[in-house]
């Protein structure tokens, strides 16, 4: 991992599927992403996430929770830091993507490893596996599934 920008040093970048999870009451992770946001606000860790994982979690709470849920989601994203994607990062995106081989990494997760190395945020609050791939650490915790 590259040292990135110190003030990123004690962030977390948040996921989709933390977003999803705290959301979704039927979601599978719900508990344990509530439990997660009252820890990190109890530590208060500041919360990164990217427009590209933005886009996702719209079209994701658009289709299973609505335009209410969606509605409030939206107001609630004053409070985290929203980092956009460079040309460059674009770039380094595409050579992560052409180098996975077996990894099974999508354009937004690619992005969100390449823009947390880029910024030098080392943890990231989701409960999907990808981002243990480069070597950052997932929160909370997990169990290999």
């Amino acid at each position: 991992m590259t040292s990135g920008l110190s003030g990123f040093r004690r962030s977390v970048f948040v996921d989709t599927s933390a977003f999803v999870a705290l959301l979704d009451r039927a979601d599978q992770w719900h508990t344990a992403a509530v439990k997660g946001f009252v820890q990190l606000e109890e530590e208060r860790r500041s919360l990164v996430t990217s427009n590209l994982i933005v886009a996702e979690t719209h079209r994701l709470l658009l289709q299973r929770l609505g335009t209410r849920v969606l509605t409030e989601w939206i107001a609630s994203l004053d409070a985290i830091n929203l980092l956009f994607e460079s040309e460059r990062e674009h770039r380094d995106t595409l050579d992560l993507l052409a180098s996975a081989h077996g990894v099974r990494l999508t354009y937004t997760d690619a992005s969100a490893l390449v823009t947390m190395e880029r910024v030098g945020i080392g943890m990231a609050f989701s409960f999907d596996q990808h981002f243990e791939y480069r070597g950052l650490t997932r929160f909370p915790p997990m169990p290999n599934a």
